[in-house]
């Protein structure tokens, strides 16, 4: 486990072993893929709840946020970029914050660097900008989702394929991830603003009315894109019905321009004793000249009505 001692003059790093002690100082301890000594060790350093410790490791929890005696214990979820989610618990105090993970946040990075620097220098202020982190790496997907409907849309219009329509599901099961992991983080973050708690200051309660902001946004962010898939759906499946209509159309046609001059040969082929053009000089040029004319009136009389093209 690694540890910094925030000061406004650059926090400094250190390594967290047996018997250490905060003496009063403010420190961020990051966990990072936890073993079972380690949350040993801050359960009996911090007297964390054995339940709270247990839901860091549960790949099943959800967003929450709980206020014990000592302490704020909060759960948030990651999504990276390849949609993979990501636990995060977090334990704050008027002292400490606490954070245990199992991969490393790639959100942590800019917040690591912040606080090495000591422009953070607060427990609470640091909590808030690791949720905010979380909750603005949303809005990266959500980007990255709107990118490539709008070349599903184009895809849809110009040239429908079986390719389009499973890019069309993997966005929609995208989607329902995306909303499954944030849905919860409202309840959260409206908790955090508007419910008074002793560990978070009223100057940094202010700062997450913002990000119930952005959490409502990213919902109905979310909502709409799935209305957008679902009328790309009806679109796509539109398309390949015209498309197919089309073909029987032109089937249709093909097989109505062709029947008639085989009825004409048919009749001409019965071989009947008495059929008067049989013996005729011009029986046969009549016959083709019949069947032409045949076919080229129904051409007419098709694109007439708008049946070809």
């Amino acid at each position: 486990m690694r540890a910094f001692i925030l000061d406004v003059k650059g926090s400094k790093e250190i390594e967290v072993e047996e018997g250490f002690s905060p003496s009063g100082k403010r420190i961020w301890i990051d966990v990072e893929e936890p073993h079972n000594r380690d949350l040993a060790f801050l359960s009996k350093s911090f007297g964390f709840h054995p339940l709270s410790l247990e839901d860091c490791t549960d790949p099943k929890e959800r967003w929450k946020l709980e206020e014990h005696g000592e302490y704020l214990f909060c759960i948030v979820r990651s999504l990276e970029s390849d949609f993979q989610s990501d636990l995060m618990g977090m334990f704050l105090s008027k002292e400490y914050l606490i954070t245990i993970h199992d991969r490393g946040f790639v959100q942590l990075e800019k917040v690591r660097e912040a606080v090495r620097k000591g422009t953070i220098v607060d427990p609470d202020f640091l909590f808030y900008v690791i949720v905010d982190a979380i909750v603005d790496s949303y809005f990266v997907l959500l980007d990255q989702i709107e990118t490539v409907i709008d070349k599903l849309e184009e895809s849809i219009i110009l040239s429908p394929k079986r390719e389009t329509l499973n890019e069309l599901f993997d966005t929609k099961k995208k989607l329902l991830l995306l909303r499954k992991t944030i849905w919860p983080s409202r309840e959260v973050a409206w908790k955090l603003y508007y419910e008074k708690n002793k560990f978070i200051s009223r100057k940094t309660t202010y700062y997450f009315r913002d990000i119930h902001d952005h959490v409502m946004q990213a919902i109905d962010i979310i909502d709409t894109y799935r209305d957008v898939v679902a009328v790309g759906m009806d679109m796509y499946l539109s398309s390949v019905s015209n498309a197919l209509n089309e073909v029987m159309k032109a089937l249709t046609v093909i097989t109505a321009l062709v029947i008639v001059p085989t009825m004409i040969a048919g009749i001409y082929g019965m071989n009947f004793r008495y059929m008067p053009e049989i013996y005729w000089r011009f029986g046969y040029p009549f016959a083709l000249a019949l069947m032409l004319s045949a076919v080229l009136t129904m051409i007419y009389y098709f694109r007439k009505k708008g049946w070809w093209k």
